[in-house]
């Protein structure tokens, strides 16, 4: 057969031309000389390999060739996720957290369009989602507590961008048990899951995430499908465009996002069960959705007064080892409502405490507001790195231009590694904390501004898709 006489470099030549898998396979099986020339050349794989995923510059061209078949073996199987804890699912959810924080481990930039980088891992794993139930079925069946495997809540909190795609039009389940855990007791549903803030309680992240997802996919709710509509491309939740590293890295300048508090009393919803009904929410959103432009380099002094002081200091905790200068009385109102009820946050590596970043802020929800905070790291989830944590105090401003105590809003939320989407509770520092007060969700995501700038645009875009998807077909995973 001529096939068997053909110059090695031909036939690799060949080999590099075939579109699938497969196809390299079967011409490899033709005959020895094919199978000699393909099956005995690593670098094959690993031209492969660099053509689907992005570069691991430490590793040979053998272990590429190992990660490149194991990676499209196991996706090309997929997985029906339920609860997480399946061999299948584990082996998925094991590579996609892998190609998570690999993601952009080499830039790559799009041809044509040089401003623009994107992820071969990401649009790997944005076509197993688009393939797979891993983002349709949210809680699909009703949660209990620690019956999901944390990897799996992991990353489906990652994908909350395209969760939030009304292109995508996944499911909403479990509804009436995230409205529940959204309004719910913060003793009951907190932040974190240890007084030192090292474990997010990341099901809680998701039960926020899976509230606003009902809102804003369903147009049967009328609530924020067609606000979502109306959003242009540079505004929609994006996926993140930089690799994933831990420490406390400044935000994007623009945000816009939503709130939501019950129209019943919060102790109805807190002590009925989550089969009973689901209650009505209600969001201030007549004008859209709310916007919000964070500074990270405060100059002029904005004044709280004592009283603001009294109102926070039971419900907000910071460091009481913050090295970072307070020239802003908001930030140190923040500050002077530290409580011993979180001891000082871990550090995002083991070592020393996390650096501050203080910031203020202003925007519009149905009025002006203003606000101050803190960002500051937190340490690697499940091996995933790039969670910051914001806390921050939205208020307006009296007649006299200083902070009126009687219009603060207490916020507390969870950076998404990425720096792209925040998940959190408000709640009001005017009311009862005996009850838990009064508090709800809300969600932030980063946006292009006026002047372009953004906190990762183009975040897993290629030239020919700039939403959720990227390229290619679901098929072509593992083929």
């Amino acid at each position: 057969m001529a096939l068997c006489i053909l110059p090695i470099e031909l036939s690799h030549a060949i080999a590099g031309l075939l579109d699938t898998d497969r196809d390299v396979c079967n011409y490899m099986s033709v005959c020895r000389g094919t199978y000699s020339a393909i099956g005995n050349q690593p670098h094959i794989w690993r031209k492969r390999f660099l053509q689907c995923f992005d570069l691991l510059p430490d590793k040979s061209t053998a272990e590429l060739e190992l990660k490149y078949k194991l990676r499209r073996r196991i996706l090309r199987r997929g997985a029906i996720f339920s609860f997480g804890h399946e061999f299948q699912e584990r082996l998925c959810l094991d590579i996609i957290k892998e190609l998570v924080v690999e993601s952009f481990g080499q830039v790559s930039h799009a041809r044509g369009c040089e401003t623009k980088t994107f992820s071969k891992n990401l649009q790997v794993v944005h076509r197993f989602v688009k393939s797979t139930n891993l983002l349709d079925d949210i809680f699909r069946f009703p949660p209990e507590k620690g019956a999901h495997n944390p990897l799996l809540i992991m990353v489906q909190l990652l994908f909350t961008h395209c969760s939030l795609d009304p292109n995508l039009a996944c499911e909403t389940y479990s509804f009436a048990y995230s409205q529940k855990a959204v309004y719910g007791h913060p003793e009951d549903f907190p932040m974190f899951l240890d007084k030192h803030m090292r474990h997010i309680n990341t099901e809680y992240l998701l039960h926020i995430a899976n509230f606003f997802k009902y809102h804003m996919i369903r147009s049967e709710e009328h609530t924020l499908y067609h606000d979502v509509l109306a959003l242009a491309d540079e505004e929609k939740p994006i996926a993140w465009a930089e690799r994933l590293e831990n420490g406390t890295k400044q935000l994007g300048k623009h945000w816009m996002g939503s709130y939501a508090f019950p129209e019943d009393p919060i102790e109805y919803i807190r002590a009925s069960e989550p089969t009973d009904h689901v209650f009505l929410d209600v969001f201030d959103n007549e004008e859209g959705f709310q916007t919000l432009e964070l500074n990270f380099n405060p100059s002029e002094p904005i004044c709280c007064g004592a009283d603001s002081d009294a109102h926070l200091r039971s419900i907000l905790s910071f460091s009481h080892h913050h090295d970072q200068p307070l020239n802003n009385p908001a930030q140190k109102n923040l500050r002077n409502a530290e409580t011993n009820q979180h001891k000082p946050p871990a550090s995002s590596t083991g070592g020393e405490k996390p650096r501050y970043l203080n910031f203020e802020g202003s925007g519009f929800d149905r009025d002006h507001f203003h606000c101050a905070g803190h960002l500051h790291a937190l340490p690697p989830q499940h091996g995933i790195p790039g969670w910051q944590r914001i806390t921050l105090m939205k208020y307006a401003l009296d007649d006299h231009g200083f902070c009126d105590p009687g219009s603060c809003w207490a916020y507390e939320g969870i950076v998404l590694p990425g720096r792209q989407i925040i998940l959190g509770r408000w709640w009001s520092p005017l009311h009862s904390e005996g009850d838990g007060g009064i508090c709800g969700p809300f969600i932030f995501w980063n946006v292009r501004g006026p002047d372009g700038e953004s906190a990762g645009a183009g975040a897993g875009e290629s030239p020919a898709d700039s939403g959720c998807f990227v390229g290619g077909e679901a098929g072509d995973v593992g083929a």
